[in-house]
């Protein structure tokens, strides 16, 4: 990984926090989303490469990739009136994948080809 990537994307928490204290008296709500992989132009060639496939889908207790409509309909709810209260929250999208580290890679999955 990028040392700016992982440094930009270790201090969302302390900016989403930040920036939902500083906003919050003109009721502005400010959310994360932390997505975990995404099929998008960024991934495509680990998704595409079979072997890197068989790598990482078994850290991945959906044994899949999100999608980016996946992140679409969360971000749809966090901008809608549905979510008025909802602020300094971060919405972990990933198949499970966070709730397996430090758990080794599983082995009851077989690994979609």
């Amino acid at each position: 990984m990028n040392p700016a990537y992982g440094a930009a994307k270790g201090g969302l928490p302390a900016f989403t926090r930040s920036l939902a204290l500083d906003l919050a008296p003109e009721r502005i709500n400010v959310n994360a989303i932390a997505s975990g992989l995404i099929r998008t132009p960024m991934t495509i060639e680990r998704m595409d490469d079979r072997e890197k496939r068989r790598e990482e889908m078994p850290n991945i207790p959906w044994n899949r990739p999100g999608e980016p409509w996946e992140i679409a309909k969360l971000a749809l709810y966090l901008v809608s009136e549905d979510a008025d209260c909802v602020t300094r929250q971060s919405f972990t999208i990933d198949g499970g994948l966070e709730t397996n580290w430090g758990a080794g890679r599983l082995t009851k999955i077989e690994v979609m080809d």
